[in-house]
């Protein structure tokens, strides 16, 4: 006779797995209907106003390099349908006119600034991913932070940047995670494109922008360095003097870019990291959030010498309410519309409206 043995506890998964299952994503699903007749988004038809209302399907060899970086969210129900599909809207028509536009060299070097704003549910993130995928139909580079929450919701390791004043904090393994997906996402685009100047930490001259991210991917703390110094290729116009280049490749003109970052109220106020006196650090003392928010504050040209969109989106879930952001973008569309701040229809704080009355 066989004693049968106390059925034991099954074996706890590892942070690293428990956080992979978190986040993993389904693409596709074999149980369900496949659409006959179904186009794909390319460059043929990336602004074919014909196209509207409709549903297309994301391009398959695509497929790997959006989720490389990201583009993919787990709350829109990809695992519904048997390949990635969306619904071509009107912002999406212009978006790929915009993206068409801009990647038309004879016109010169264009560069757009665009905060997406609307309701929970109304496609914001989506919009995103409608422009990911355009960019790699055009050969752009694409960077981007999938959800400002990240970089600022204190789980990440952080230092403070030696002789910095203010002093400022850079994430290591956050600045990781981003050259990765920038690598990742942009490979066959950044293996063609070599440095055209010395940097610090690079000592080989002759490498591509792809040899240069993973730098900083393997050495984590190299990695706010490493990325100084890919953004400023990404946006060199030209190659340095004969002599501060020797040794380096000829020069290739850089693709447009395409940055994106989603939940940006995340970033317009204190994150949940402490500082020595045990203070709450402000979102804006970190270098990568700095980065990405300065170039809302230049001009276009300068912020993408070599042309592209910024886009950076609000969200209406996992996110917080401030009034004073939701007043700038209410200003900001008000100029748009033609209104001044002269004007009684111009949105202001309702404590000013009230003593001007």
């Amino acid at each position: 006779m066989v004693k049968k043995g106390k059925a034991g506890r099954p074996a706890r998964r590892s942070p690293d797995e428990r956080r992979a299952l978190s986040q993993r994503i389904v693409l596709s699903n074999n149980n369900a209907l496949e659409v006959t007749g179904l186009q794909e988004l390319s460059v043929a038809n990336l602004s074919d106003p014909e196209l509207r209302t409709q549903v297309v399907g994301l391009p398959m060899n695509l497929v790997d390099r959006l989720r490389a970086v990201e583009a993919f969210r787990r709350s829109q129900g990809w695992n519904l349908f048997r390949r990635p599909c969306t619904v071509v809207r009107k912002e999406t028509v212009e978006l790929g006119r915009l993206i068409e536009h801009i990647n038309d060299k004879e016109k010169g070097a264009e560069a757009v600034l665009k905060i997406v704003t609307g309701g929970r549910g109304t496609g914001k993130s989506v919009h995103l991913l409608h422009a990911t995928t355009m960019a790699f139909l055009k050969n752009w580079v694409v960077i981007t932070i999938p959800d400002a929450w990240d970089i600022v919701n204190g789980t990440t390791a952080y230092a403070p940047v030696p002789n910095s004043n203010p002093v400022k904090y850079f994430q290591k393994n956050a600045t990781a995670e981003l050259l990765k997906r920038i690598a990742e996402g942009n490979k066959e685009v950044l293996s063609k494109l070599y440095i055209s100047r010395p940097h610090p930490n690079v000592k080989d001259s002759g490498i591509s922008l792809f040899e240069m991210a993973n730098i900083g991917i393997q050495q984590p703390d190299l990695s706010w360095s490493i990325f100084r110094s890919l953004w400023s290729e990404l946006t060199a116009t030209g190659p340095m003097d004969t002599n501060a280049a020797k040794g380096t490749k000829p020069f290739t003109a850089r693709p447009p870019l395409l940055v994106t970052v989603d939940n940006l109220a995340r970033w317009m106020a204190e994150s949940k990291y402490r500082n020595p006196e045990y203070k709450l650090i402000h979102a804006h003392d970190f270098t990568i959030v700095d980065h990405f928010l300065s170039l809302m504050r230049m001009e276009p040209k300068k912020a993408l010498p070599n042309g592209g969109i910024a886009l950076y989106a609000t969200a209406a879930s996992n996110c917080m309410r401030l009034p004073s952001l939701e007043l700038g973008i209410k200003q900001v569309a008000a100029r748009q519309a033609g209104i001044g701040p002269s004007s009684p229809d111009y949105p202001v704080l309702w404590r000013r409206r009230i003593a001007a009355s």
